[in-house]
């Protein structure tokens, strides 16, 4: 994978091959996947922007992991709408978990 957008193609291509590991993508499962790319795409703009200088400060990087939280915190809050959260729908949270602390280091 040569390109940022490579990358977050294959992101959510893994999230989507969980989601229908019952051949079913539900709503929320949906919900979920579209809420984390919308959150990447943001997390993406802000690294971009706090590497223009070249280093990211610690100020940054506080920010940053901060906003990774942010981003399983809104996931979990949509699993949730129901006020369950389904196995395949935390497999799924779990996933975004290991996708921002694996491919998204700020540390």
């Amino acid at each position: 994978m040569n390109s940022e957008k490579e990358y977050f193609d294959h992101y959510i291509k893994e999230l989507a091959v969980l989601a229908m590991n019952d051949k079913i993508i539900t709503a929320e499962e949906l919900q979920i996947i579209q809420q984390f790319t919308f959150d990447l795409t943001k997390f993406k703009d802000l690294i971009n922007e706090a590497l223009e200088d070249g280093i990211i400060t610690n100020e940054e990087k506080n920010y940053l992991n901060n906003f990774k939280e942010k981003i399983l915190n809104n996931v979990q809050e949509v699993a949730n709408l129901d006020n369950v959260v389904e196995d395949e729908e935390k497999v799924l949270i779990n996933k975004i978990s290991q996708i921002l602390d694996n491919y998204f280091k700020t540390d």
